[in-house]
């Protein structure tokens, strides 16, 4: 399963939810529960990973969306999807307490 957070480094919503962001990823490297942990933005990687590493923010990739995506409107967006490619679920915006619980459950068990 792999959990992708599309997001940009000047979103308002990305940088409150750092805290969330950093909790997610420690609980995908202390759990290992076969989730890959992704970031997509229209900046560039490099970027992106100076921007993550700042925020003690540790993902498998990063990687640079180089044309619109109809489905990707708004940062941030988490998607899940399987291990078939299809998104099982999708996050978008500034998630409240509920489906930050919702997210870090299916992540550390590493299924939707």
């Amino acid at each position: 399963m792999n959990a992708v957070l599309y997001m940009n480094t000047r979103c308002h919503f990305c940088q409150e939810s750092t805290p969330f962001y950093r909790e997610i990823t420690d609980a995908q490297r202390s759990r290992r529960a076969g989730v890959s942990l992704s970031v997509l933005s229209a900046e560039s990687p490099e970027v992106m990973r100076e921007y993550l590493t700042k925020k003690q923010i540790v993902v498998d990739g990063v990687y640079k969306l180089s044309s619109p995506v109809p489905a990707l409107t708004g940062t941030p967006t988490w998607l899940i999807i399987d291990a078939g490619g299809i998104v099982r679920q999708a996050f978008i915006g500034k998630l409240n307490g509920s489906k930050e619980k919702e997210l870090l459950k299916i992540v550390q068990a590493g299924t939707t």
